[in-house]
């Protein structure tokens, strides 16, 4: 009903300092009511399995145990056989890595997509995203001297809900999965030419991800296409 809405989508804002030399630089964490807490963990949990079959192998957030440990082992492995096992032994490297952030994402993010994310995956969980995203949400914050304000959020997703990093992941995706793809094909087309790379693969990109903390160790020839390729896919949200 219309009384129990403001429950599940105002929040209360607080912020963590990112950087101890300048005051300005600020997380925003909006922490929502204890009933949209309970029930954006209960989702999280119950859908885990669903949500991992999903994000995998390009985002590692959701389903796996110490997913941000298993991003960094990959891309350490990956430097070490790519780059300085290379020059170690007076080569010159065939990769490079890329780590990459998406700016302000939770705050960025389309709704719109996101809906469109969940109409496609997981229709049974838009009524809930409704109720927390379909109208915009109070925001309440306290200056200093006491006095309560408040603004409103007409897009992203509160950094303080549980979910907010599923669906964070589940649209930045619809990044991932079609820079992969075009990546994939690049190296199917080095093969089909009789270049099977430094992998026997024609030289597979290893694009791994934790949210929107992207990893990324790419072939040398492949680097420009990366970037105007991530441009491209970026533009059309």
């Amino acid at each position: 009903p219309p009384e129990i809405k403001p429950y599940l989508r105002d929040t209360y804002l607080f912020c963590l300092h990112k950087d101890p030399n300048d005051p300005s630089k600020l997380r925003p964490i909006s922490v929502p009511t204890a009933i949209r807490r309970i029930l954006g963990n209960h989702i999280a949990r119950s859908y885990r399995q669903r949500f991992a079959l999903h994000l995998l192998p390009h985002n590692f957030a959701v389903g796996v145990s110490n997913g941000h440990d298993f991003v960094i082992k990959t891309t350490q492995l990956a430097i070490d056989k790519y780059i300085t096992g290379p020059q170690s032994e007076g080569r010159l490297p065939s990769r490079a890595v890329v780590f990459t952030d998406m700016t302000n994402m939770f705050n960025l993010i389309s709704r719109e997509e996101l809906r469109d994310c969940l109409r496609s995956h997981f229709p049974e969980l838009i009524q809930v995203a409704d109720l927390f995203y379909q109208e915009s949400g109070n925001v309440h914050f306290q200056h200093g001297s006491g006095d309560w304000f408040n603004l409103l959020m007409e897009e992203g997703v509160n950094q303080g809900c549980p979910l907010s990093s599923i669906f964070a992941a589940l649209v930045f995706h619809r990044v991932l999965a079609p820079l992969q793809a075009s990546l994939n094909e690049r190296a199917n087309n080095r093969v089909l030419n009789g270049d099977y790379g430094d992998d026997s693969n024609g030289s597979i990109s290893i694009i791994t991800a934790f949210v929107d903390d992207n990893s990324n160790v790419i072939p040398l020839e492949d680097i420009e296409f990366f970037f105007s390729k991530l441009n491209l896919i970026l533009k059309c949200f």
